[in-house]
């Protein structure tokens, strides 16, 4: 079992992004339980772990903020996967550097590319730009999408035989003063 720090969307964040598949109904879109705004992947946790990772997440100071999921788009390096992208955040850039610091300090190796927040509504084997262009003029219409940031994930990741499930396994609460 794989994990990583991430925000579960409220419900009614999921079903709006999950209108968006209505606008090709044919694809292999992303399970809406699965969709969620990837922190910090971890992959295996030993057991030796754990438990001073998760002292140490627990420890996260920031607010509780506003989040807003403002676009959908490609990756340069990666056009076979669409995302919702948010608008630019301060308060969301720092969760995530604190997260990160976390994660190297217990010794998980991370990829240094900038931060780019999303949350993944479809993969395919096939070139997105062409592929997708449909998609990401029809779906300017399904934004902005708001909601209240209040706490953040470590999720568990396991192939259940029909594909990846994501499960929230423990909650962090941004009720702290930074500190």
């Amino acid at each position: 079992m794989n994990y990583f720090l991430g925000i579960a969307l409220p419900e009614s964040v999921k079903d709006q992004l999950s209108e968006i598949f209505q606008l090709a109904p044919d694809l292999d879109w992303e399970k809406k339980s699965n969709l969620h705004l990837t922190l910090c992947y971890f992959g295996k946790i030993d057991e030796n772990q754990f438990e001073p990772l998760v002292k140490d997440l627990e420890t996260i100071s920031c607010l509780p903020f506003e989040l807003e999921i403002t676009h959908s788009g490609t990756f340069s390096h990666a056009r076979h996967i669409l995302w919702a992208g948010t608008k630019a955040s301060p308060e969301l850039e720092y969760l995530q550097k604190l997260c990160l610091n976390i994660a190297l300090k217990h010794g998980f190796k991370q990829d240094y590319h900038e931060f780019n927040p999303h949350i993944t509504l479809l993969k395919t084997k096939k070139d997105g730009i062409g592929y997708f262009s449909k998609i990401l003029t029809q779906s300017s219409s399904y934004f902005p999408i708001s909601f209240r940031l209040e706490s953040f994930h470590l999720f568990s990741s396991a192939n259940n035989g029909s594909g990846r499930v994501y499960k929230p396994f423990r909650t962090f609460y941004l009720a702290n003063e930074p500190g």
